[in-house]
């Protein structure tokens, strides 16, 4: 090849390239929202069945409620009336 044709096949090659990674990109991002979107369904699933069990301990005899927050440091801080240090 002449050095006409060497720079064609060199852009040609660039452009199959750049389109290649374009759609590595796409495809990846695609996957990471039907990612979100099964982690979304998990969690709303999970939620309703928390707050249909927490319906259903007035109807037991011997119900009793313990909740225990999530962020033990920050709940610490905020009953001694230091949020947000």
């Amino acid at each position: 090849m002449d050095f006409f044709g060497d720079f064609r096949y060199t852009l040609l090659e660039q452009g199959r390239q750049s389109h290649l990674e374009a759609d590595g990109r796409l495809e990846a991002s695609k996957r990471g929202a039907q990612a979100k979107v099964v982690l979304a369904e998990a969690s709303q699933r999970a939620i309703q069945k928390v707050t249909e069990a927490m319906r259903q301990l007035p109807r037991s005899g011997n119900a009793k409620i313990v909740v225990v927050p999530a962020d033990i440091p920050a709940a610490i801080c905020g009953i001694r009336g230091q949020a947000g240090r």
